[in-house]
């Protein structure tokens, strides 16, 4: 719903209700057709470790093509523009619910739609830092950002224990479509809600506008070209360790379809519990000092998958890495988004949306793609007895290579700074 003026108190609270709403509804999507269904799929259907960890990227990947994205904003609207490409996402999941029926080309019917799946949820999210700017004022922002995230993982942790149950029992090659379809069911449903969120018409005009003046309007920004470097670092460090987790659990220590829905439901809970975490010291302490103090558990990260032992590896051994993963991709990246809506002015919040999400998300995607690739083929010669030991190798490289990325988050200027510098700028 567009109005041709600035949201009133009363409907900024009802597009905050729907956009929680909203997050519900993916958060389902994401238990039923996200990242770990996705890789049960592919392991399923014989894919390599190599390209089984490109799913991880492929996310960050298609933020490339965000250009589309504002194209179908101007045209109609964010809430509109949302709808579009939820449905589209929809008929993609009953397409890879179908990819294990194809013995033939299961493969590249999966692989298509996975692609198209992530591409499009691009296209959906492109005016989402825009939007959650517009339907809040400064000082409600981070109250929006932690009621969504606590409902979406609550949802998340509803679902999580029911489908790692039903995989325990159910045959999978019937269960893991059938869950798909229902992924698709819950992508149309928020399509629905987000459609109806109040807009100002403000969104849309943005959104028509030429994007290029506005990026080198962004670009010119040192605090932007600064935000851009670490978010480089952090979505890269993200991209990479922390969502070939799920791989390390399936294939390096052998845990069954249902062993691995349970781990997804260990790192739900701990995502509930950063929610909480992440508002409680940001609002005393401010984003980037969340950003420095969460780092580290980067480096835990990679130094206990170099150590988790070979043999005799059950469900306990793994559970350290999914609670650490639940607390970064939460603080991690929320509280840069917290820090860009607080530190970027309106009137290059598109322009900086859109670097972003093409030099943070797709070209630093396509550097995931290069370094798993790098390391994995490496790897593919080890001794197959010791399944774990091309992660261990794959967590000992890219721990190493992170160490020195805390420097991009310490260089980021502090709050009183920041204070001063947006007092004497201009919107």
């Amino acid at each position: 719903m567009i109005v041709n003026r600035q949201l009133t108190e009363a409907e900024r609270d009802k597009a905050a209700a729907i956009y929680c709403r909203y997050c519900g509804s993916n958060a389902a999507t994401g238990v039923l057709a996200g990242l770990t269904m996705q890789v049960l799929v592919a392991v399923s259907l014989g894919m390599s470790t190599a390209w089984v960890s490109v799913i991880g990227t492929l996310n960050y990947l298609s933020y490339i093509l965000l250009p589309l994205g504002f194209y179908f904003s101007g045209k109609l609207g964010v809430g509109r523009n949302m709808r579009l490409f939820a449905s589209v996402i929809a008929v993609m999941c009953f397409a890879v619910a179908l990819s294990p029926l194809l013995p033939k080309h299961g493969v590249v019917v999966f692989f298509i739609a996975v692609v198209i799946i992530h591409c499009c949820g691009s296209f959906r999210d492109s005016m989402v830092f825009p939007l959650q700017k517009n339907i809040t004022t400064d000082g409600t922002i981070l109250s929006l950002l932690f009621r969504a995230q606590l409902f979406a993982a609550v949802v998340s942790l509803t679902l999580s224990p029911l489908l790692a149950w039903g995989l325990s029992r159910w045959d999978n090659s019937i269960a893991l479509p059938l869950l798909f379809c229902a992924g698709g069911g819950f992508h149309l449903i928020s399509g629905q809600l987000i459609s109806r969120i109040p807009e100002p018409s403000i969104l849309k005009e943005l959104a028509a506008r030429p994007v290029l003046p506005q990026v080198r309007k962004a670009w010119g920004e040192p605090l932007m070209r600064k935000q851009l470097l670490t978010g480089t670092v952090l979505n890269l460090s993200l991209m990479t360790m922390v969502s070939v987790s799920v791989v390390a659990a399936k294939k390096g220590c052998g845990m069954d379809n249902a062993q691995t829905m349970a781990l997804s439901t260990i790192q739900i809970v701990s995502t509930i519990a950063a929610s909480y975490i992440f508002k409680f010291f940001t609002e005393r302490f401010g984003p980037r000092k969340m950003m420095i103090a969460a780092y580290p558990l980067l480096w835990v990260l990679s130094l206990y998958w170099c150590l988790v032992p070979s043999d005799g590896c059950g469900i306990g051994a793994v559970v350290l890495p999914f609670v650490l993963g639940g607390l970064l991709t939460v603080i991690l990246p929320t509280a840069l988004n917290n820090y860009f809506a607080i530190t970027i002015p309106n009137s290059i919040q598109v322009g900086g949306t859109f670097l972003v999400f093409t030099i943070n998300g797709g070209l630093t995607s396509l550097l995931g793609i290069l370094v798993n690739a790098l390391i994995f083929n490496m790897t593919k010669h080890c001794s197959a007895s010791d399944a774990m030991l091309p992660f261990r190798i794959f967590y000992l490289i890219t721990g190493l290579l992170f160490i020195p990325g805390i420097l991009s988050v310490t260089r980021l200027p502090a709050k009183n700074k920041l204070v001063s510098k947006k007092a004497n700028r201009p919107e």
